[in-house]
Formats: C-alpha cells, structure tokens, sequence
C-alpha cells in the first residue's frame, strides 16, 4: 500500500509557487507593454523625415478685410536676421541656459528628470505638462508641422531631439534656438528682437537689455515691454537676473546695476514691405488670432505666432476698408490742412518762450500759430457696428506705424470726461424712473461730502469755472455739460447704484477697492483713477444704439490654411439686453440735442460736427463730448445709424493739453522761427510781415469771430469729418436713420406707440405739470415714458407769488411801508453754498433774480418800543 502511495506521488507533477507565476505574468505583461509601446512610438515616428536645420519654406499670411481685400500681408522672415552665436553676448546665452534649459549642456536631447516630473504632474493634475527641454524646443518649433499638444506630439518631439543631439553639435543646435525663437511682434530670434525694440544688434545688448528680452520668453505678446506699461516686462527681468544670480553667472552688483539701468526703447515701425494701412488694427487681429489658436488648437503662444507668420494663412476680419481709409485721413487731415501740425491759439502764446510769438500774441486779433517742435498729440479710433460689433474702423494713431506699439484702443485707459455722464450719471436713474429729460436739478454751487478727512468735501465748478446755471433740465444739462448738476444727481441716486449700472452696460474699469478708487463724487466729472479704455466706451455706448443690447466687439470672421481648410469661424455674436429699448430711444433722443442747436441750446458736439470746415455732418448722430482737467484728454461718444463710434485726443506723455478750437474751423498755420531782435517802432503788420519773409513756412495769423469750442471739438470734427468722407457721395436725404421704425409713424424721429411714450407739456423750472402760475415762456414739452409724464394732480410747486420789498429786494415784512411792497412771481430754491470768484465777488446761479429770497427785508425793522407794526398783510 505504501509502496502504491509513494509510486502515485512520485508520477505527480511539481507545482509552481506563487512567487514564479506571478514573475512570469509581469514578465509577460511588461513585454506586452513594451512591444504595443514600441509600436505606438513607430507608428506616431514613422513617417517623419530625417531632420534638418536646412530653413524650410515659408509661406505668405494675409489679413483681408470684410469684403476680402488684402490689408496686410504677414512675413515672418522680415524680421528674422540669424547671427553667429559668437555674436550673442554670454550674458544673454546664460540667461537663456539658467531659464530654459540649466541641464542643456549634459543632457542627451531630452531630461529623464523632467520628464518624470512633467509625467506625474499631468497624471495628478489631469493637465498635459510639458518637460522641454532646449533640443525639444528646436525640434517643435523648426521641425515640427503639428502644433497640437498631445501625446502623439510629445513623442515626435522627443525623438526628434534625440536625433537632433546625434547629428548636430550642441553649439549649433543653441544656435538655432537663438535664432528662432519668437520674441514678441514679428521678431524671431535675439538679432531680430534686439533690433525691434531697443533699435541695435544683438551684440551691442546690456546685461538689463538680455535678461528683459529673455523674460518675455515664455509669452512674448504678454510680456513684451511697451513704453506705456513696463511693469510686466519689469518683472521678468527680475527673475531672470535672479536665476543667474543663484547660478553663479552675475555677481551681487551686476544684478543691482541691471535692475537699476534705464531701458530705452525704440518706436516700432512698419516691416518692410508691408503697407501702413490699419496696422494698428493689424496688430489687434494678430493678437486675437494667437488667442483663437491658442485655445482652440492647444498650441502655445510662440507656436501661434509661427503659424500666423508662416504657414499662409488668410484671416478675414470685419474691417471695412473704405470706412478705415476715411478714419486714417480724418485723423491726419483734422489738426492742419498740410503739415500735420497742431495749431496753438492765441492765449496759449502768451507764455511762450520765443519773444516773437508773445509780441504777435498781444497784439493780433485771433493769432494762431504752430510749433513743429512741440509735443504732438495722439488720436485713437474705433468704429463698430452697432447690431454684430463688427469693428469696422480702427485707428491707433496719428502716425499709423502699427507692428505692437501702444493699444491706444483696446488696452491704454485714459480718463472719459463726461462722456461717462450718460452712462453713469444720467443712465443709471433714467432707468430707475427717478428721473425723466424734463426733470430739473439745480445747477447752483454745492458741496457734497467725501470720506476723505484731508478733503471732506466736493466743490464742482462748470467748464466755465465762475457761472452756475440754476434750474436745467436733464436734456439741457446733458447737451451743454453741465457739472454740478450732474454732480448733484450723482450724488443723490447713490454713487455704488451708479457704478453697478454702468457696468452692466461693459464699463469694466472702475476701481472699487483700496485707498484711491472711484467711489467718489468727482467720477461724475470722468476722473476715474485709472480710466476707461476707449473698447470698453464705444462697446457701452453701443448698447443705446443697438436697442438696449450688448454686444462684444470682434475683430476676426474667420481663419483658413493656405489649401482652404477652415481653422476658425466666428460663431454668431453673443447679445445680451441690459436696458430697455424705451430707454436706449430716449437716451439716443437726449443725445442727439448735444450735437445739434435747437430750442436755443447749442450742444457742445454742435460745432465739431456741424459747423466746422473739416466736419460738416449733414446726417443722423448723436453722442457725447467729453474734456479732461487742463485739457489733458479730449473725447467724443457717439454714433450714427450705421456705427458707433469713439475718438480720443491727447498726448501720450499724459503732461500737455490739447487746445481750444475756433468755431469749429482749423486756421492757417504760422511757424515763427528764432529771429534777430526786431526793429524798433515796429507795428504788428510790419512784424509780420518780416516773419513772412524770413520763413517761407510762415503762412499768418488769422482773426476769430470768437465762438470757441474745447479741445473735445477736435475729436467731434475727426468724428463727423470720418463720416463725411465715408458717405460724401450720399445726398443728405438718403443717409441713414436711426432704426427705420423710429421714424416711419411720425415722418421725423419719435418713438414708435409700441415703447408707450407720450408727448406731454412740464414746467421748465420743475419738471412738474404746469401750474395757473407757471408763464408761458417757462413751458416745454418733451417725451415721456408712460406713466412718468407730468400729471395735472401734481403740479409745478415752484413758481410762487411772493411780496418783495423793493428797497432791499427781499422778503417783504409786515415792517415793510406798504408802498415798497410788491407781489412777484418768483422761483423757490433750496439754500445754496455762496463761493466766490478769484476777485472776491459772490457767485450765484445766473437765475438768481427770479428766486425767492431767502431773507427777510433787514432795511425795514421792527419799531422800537411796544408800537405795531406800520402795515402789510
């Protein structure tokens, strides 16, 4: 039995352990691994050519406006010079190393180390990191077509480095980089950026000049320094000085003096052989193009911006091109008619330097003048239309250069005046209801309080400083821009009330928070902290033109590759309504009185874009002006039927006005150079004459009748002579009207029965039903929304009969002899803060006289003793 036990035991088959069979499955599964591995990586690498550091062709991008006519054409190898790397400072190279790449000279083409990291960053982030190193960086962005960020990428990416580092040396390779990469505009490489933006070879750059431009390596366009903001490009430099510092490449000092040092840029210019036309706007559709690509392909900037440049893409956009060339000569044509210089007035002369021009200035009628020397001013445009936002004009200044210079546009804020008045001061209560056009404030001095302790109140003063215009409507106040009493509404409604409105309405750039921000009586006026730009208005005030409706701007319709493949299409605008249409009517019907003369008030627009030589609109507008303190900035608002628009003028260096414009009118220049002394007993002819022949560019002085506009008049007269241009063959009866409907019931502008306006009779002193005392001459009439119009139960309340005492011209008492007791129909006003003038005198509100008094008749007093008084009743 045993032996039958042992002979069945030694026939059995040994069992495997665990231990092996589990090994052998690993085995098995690894092998598995490695070989679908292996034929994953052959089949993304199979078919990619040896590579090659031969340049490859490179093709024509072209922009086309909305009608496919060429604007730009965009060359990538214009602004591509390739250097030695001998020629590139060893700061800059070290800046480059310590920042991109500090393992590139041990490295094989690729870094485990980073490549594990980037792994376990993308495994626990679920975000695709990238680990590239420079070799990487060459093979994708010289090597490489497919500019997606996928797996598939990252795999021909790195075998491509390693074949890379097998063919080529390190040197060559850093070379290459050095050269390629993209450095913000149409700059790639360091020659080319050198050259772009500090105007020398790459080999002349500083220590602080290397360690910006490789600062801005990561996202040119964002970070590239411009003149008007170099904090971005500040900072990068900071890290890169920073990096080399811990790298041991600088010393302490030479990081200190770097910081410290200068940074002078050059201005941009046009590349070679492309046209100035729009190349401000051109700029923008770049930008906006990088951002399409970027969010809808996965690249990054740099790979963007390579494809813009070189793989002959078109990007239509919505540009019209008639319409920008008449904005670019407006904004040329608009300060002089030959030298592009702007005239100074009279009063501007009186503390010139030159002893000619004061002597002129003193004694000739209207004397204009103009100085070649001076600071010039800058002029910004943006034209969309008011159903799609297309942009349809943009211009971004005077000098047309474009390749990323300012953004006068879309990204420079500046101050709005008060053409912030309809959307934050006006706006905001018309909405509520607590107002109507023919409500009245009362345009007398005021002080309204702060919470600032240094400053604990608010004084406003109108532009004409000293004269105060007692009870206006809104309609008038808005058309002649009056301060105060916008001031006062301001301040009435609730500042935090106003701003939420205007924001609904794309205002994004107020400041609500901190130490200096625009919770303050004075942002009625414009005097944001940082101010608007010039996109966020026109995007604002195209929602009265639009129905009520916001709009976004937008810039591209579409991208397509060079065999027609459409990359992009703008998807249809996104609207939103953030107003009634009842009150983008009544707005646009306010806005239309500043532009025009009518029921004796003259809008502020009137002469800029009517009575001037170079405006002369005949057609629909409406809008708003707007003048900064000192004339720093000056703005118009407004729109047509067919766009709306805005312009801004000043200087870019923030510190010179702009002047005053006389009647609407550009006079004829007169440059007066440095002369000998004059002869004695001269008359103000014969010196002028003298000047005449000394200079042939002296063209006179010439008289003014004397109706003066601000400095906003410019910018209205760019605004009206741009439409003038666009629409001169057009007879005035066939331009175009506000919405079609507004008119057809009533033949002129009204509004249609179904927004439930009624026209009704109100008291121009009260903006209440009139009363049996309101005079004739104080009743208006004007639209209303139904249901605020003036009701006969509640009448005007504020014309009052009172007895004066003619003696002392106040409130008769019962000590007043009746025979210096009269009744009048007088205006009752609430108290008022007295100012006074430069000189000492009182300032009033220029209806004063028609107020009641606001005391007691002080000649007539009260007998002595215990006797009654003399009379009155």
């Amino acid at each position: 039995m045993n032996a039958k036990k042992a002979a069945a035991k030694s026939t059995k088959k040994p069992t495997r352990s665990p231990l092996l069979r589990a090994l052998y499955i690993i085995i098995v599964v690894l092998f598995a691994v490695f070989a679908t591995g292996l034929g994953v990586v052959y089949y993304f690498v199979y078919d990619i050519p040896d590579p090659t550091f031969d340049q490859p062709p490179r093709e024509t991008s072209f922009v086309l406006d909305a009608n496919g006519e060429t604007i730009a054409q965009l060359h990538a190898e214009q602004n591509r010079v390739t250097v030695p790397l001998s020629a590139i400072p060893t700061h800059l190279v070290d800046g480059v190393i310590v920042m991109e790449d500090i393992r590139f000279y041990s490295h094989f083409g690729v870094s485990p180390r980073d490549l594990i990291r980037a792994a376990y960053l993308t495994l626990t982030r679920q975000d695709f990191q990238g680990a590239s190193t420079i070799t990487q960086q060459v093979a994708r962005n010289y090597i490489l077509s497919d500019q997606s960020v996928t797996i598939r990428r990252k795999v021909q990416e790195i075998y491509v480095a390693l074949r890379l580092e097998r063919k080529y040396s390190k040197t060559e390779i850093l070379e290459i980089y050095l050269n390629e990469i993209f450095l913000g505009g149409s700059a790639h490489g360091f020659q080319a950026a050198a050259q772009q933006y500090f105007g020398k070879n790459v080999g002349d750059l500083t220590l602080a000049e290397s360690s910006l431009l490789v600062g801005i390596l990561p996202s040119p366009n964002a970070w590239r320094p411009r003149a008007a903001d170099m904090a971005p490009a500040r900072r990068r430099q900071g890290i890169v000085l920073a990096q080399l510092l811990r790298h041991g490449r600088i010393t302490e000092a030479e990081r200190d003096a770097a910081l410290a040092a200068p940074i002078n840029l050059v201005t941009p210019r046009t590349q070679p052989g492309e046209t100035a036309l729009a190349m401000y706007f051109v700029d923008h559709v770049i930008t906006q193009a990088e951002d399409i690509l970027v969010e809808q392909r996965g690249m990054n900037r740099a790979e963007a911006s390579k494809m813009i440049h070189t793989e002959g893409l078109t990007i239509k956009t919505t540009l019209n091109l008639e319409l920008q060339r008449a904005a670019e000569r407006a904004a040329l044509e608009i300060f002089t008619q030959e030298n592009g210089i702007l005239q100074r007035q009279q009063r501007e002369a009186r503390n010139d330097p030159n002893p000619e021009i004061r002597k002129l200035a003193a004694e000739t009628s209207g004397f204009t003048w103009s100085n070649a020397h001076g600071l010039q001013p800058q002029v910004s445009m943006l034209v969309i239309e008011p159903s799609t936002g297309f942009i349809r004009a943009w211009v971004g200044g005077r000098d047309m250069i474009g390749r990323f210079g300012r953004d006068r546009v879309a990204k420079e804020q500046r101050q709005p005046g008060s053409a912030i008045k309809p959307l934050l001061v006006y706006g905001p209560p018309l909405a509520a209801g607590r107002i109507t056009a023919a409500s009245t404030i009362d345009d007398a001095p005021v002080r309204i309080p702060t919470d600032d302790p240094n400053e604990p109140w608010f004084v406003p003063r109108n532009f004409d400083f000293n004269t105060f215009w007692g009870h206006t409507s809104v309609r008038t106040g808005m058309a002649r821009s009056y301060n105060v009493m916008a001031v006062r509404l301001f301040h009435s409604f609730g500042i935090r009330n106003s701003i939420d409105w205007a924001k609904r309405l794309g205002i994004t750039s107020f400041v609500e928070q901190g130490r200096s921000h625009d919770r303050v009586p004075a942002t009625a006026l414009g005097g944001i902290t940082r101010g608007f730009t010039l996109f966020e208005q026109v995007r604002a005030y195209n929602v009265f033109n639009n129905r009520g409706i916001l709009v976004e701007p937008s810039a591209i319709l579409s991208i397509s590759t060079r065999e027609g493949a459409v990359l992009y299409t703008a998807p249809s605008p996104e609207k939103r309504v953030v107003v009634s249409e009842q009150l983008a009517w009544l707005m646009t019907d306010i806005l239309r009185g500043t532009l025009e003369n009518r029921d004796g008030v003259t809008g502020t627009g009137f002469f800029g874009l009517r009575g001037g030589a170079m405006g002369r609109f005949p057609g629909e507008a409406a809008g708003k002006t707007g003048t900064t303190t000192n004339n720093m900035d000056a703005v118009f608002m407004g729109y047509t039927p067919d766009f709306t628009a805005g312009v801004w003028i000043g200087h870019d260096d923030r510190t010179t006005g702009i002047p005053t414009l006389i009647d609407g009118q550009l006079a004829r220049r007169a440059t007066v150079p440095a002369l000998e002394a004059a002869p004695t007993n001269e008359t103000p002819e014969e010196r002028l004459q003298r000047l005449l022949r000394a200079d042939p560019f002296v063209r006179g002085a010439f008289p003014s009748t004397g109706n003066n506009a601000v400095g906003s008049g410019f910018a209205t007269a760019i605004f009206g002579r741009t439409m003038s241009l666009f629409t001169r063959n057009a007879p005035a009866a066939q331009l175009a009207q506000f919405p079609r409907e507004w008119y057809e019931e009533y033949g002129v502008f009204g509004p249609p029965r179904r927004l439930g306006f009624v026209r009704a009779r109100f008291s121009a002193i009260s903006g209440k039903y009139p009363s049996s005392l309101t005079p004739a001459e104080d009743i208006r009439s004007d639209w209303f929304i139904a249901g605020t119009e003036p009701r006969p139960e509640n009448p005007c309340d504020m014309h009052v009969l009172v007895k004066i005492c003619v003696e002392s011209g106040q409130l008769a008492t019962d000590f007043c002899p009746p025979h210096t007791v009269v009744q009048q129909l007088r205006v009752r006003r609430d108290p008022y803060v007295v100012l006074l003038d430069g000189s000492g005198n009182q300032l009033h509100p220029a209806d004063r006289a028609r107020q009641v008094p606001f005391e007691d008749c002080t000649v007539h007093s009260p007998p002595s003793g215990n006797e009654s008084p003399s009379g009155g009743n």
